[in-house]
């Protein structure tokens, strides 16, 4: 009888308690407190309900309704945020941001959202007792979507590349282009 048995550990860091304070533009004053929304992602826009999805709403004109995306990234232990190909822009620091690359936040960082509005990310370590197992639960599946997620982008890349140098040895053969002498 084996009695070897092989498990994968489960290994989840607690995510930091971040909060976004408006510090100027037609939303100044607003806080979003991921510790309050219970989430590990966040998505900024200016439409107000997303999919069941945690949202950073700014009612401001120069804001994408679906602008950017701020979420806990386990690999790296820290909240990270992408534009999501925003009409406006997105800066982190004064520094824009190039559209799908995500780029790690850190205490006292300012972001611009579009043109006006401005928010100040602040960041709180938290222990495991001050996570409750909703929390935890929620990070395990968002962690386990984040993976999925990239490897199927992989994969499609890959697929797309394979497809594209099939297609170029296709075009390249002597047949295609007896083919295309005999269409004219």
């Amino acid at each position: 009888m084996d009695t070897n048995t092989s498990s994968r550990a489960i290994v989840i860091s607690v995510p930091s308690r971040l909060v976004l304070i408006v510090r100027d533009g037609p939303c100044t004053g607003q806080t979003y407190d991921t510790s309050t929304l219970n989430c590990s992602y966040l998505t900024v826009g200016r439409k107000k309900v997303l999919r069941n999805k945690s949202i950073a709403w700014i009612k401001d004109d120069a804001v994408s309704e679906n602008h950017a995306e701020i979420k806990w990234d386990f690999k790296l232990g820290s909240w990270t945020l992408k534009d999501t190909n925003s009409s406006n822009g997105t800066k982190l620091n004064g520094i824009a941001l190039e559209p799908q690359y995500a780029h790690q936040l850190k205490k006292g960082d300012r972001i611009l959202f579009g043109t006006d509005s401005i928010v100040e990310v602040e960041v709180e370590e938290q222990t495991l007792k001050d996570a409750n197992v909703e929390t935890l639960i929620r990070a395990y599946v968002e962690s386990v979507c984040q993976e999925l997620e990239a490897d199927a982008a992989k994969t499609a890349s890959d697929a797309t590349r394979c497809a594209q140098k099939a297609l170029d040895a296709l075009l390249e053969s002597p047949e295609a282009n007896k083919f295309a002498a005999g269409a004219s």
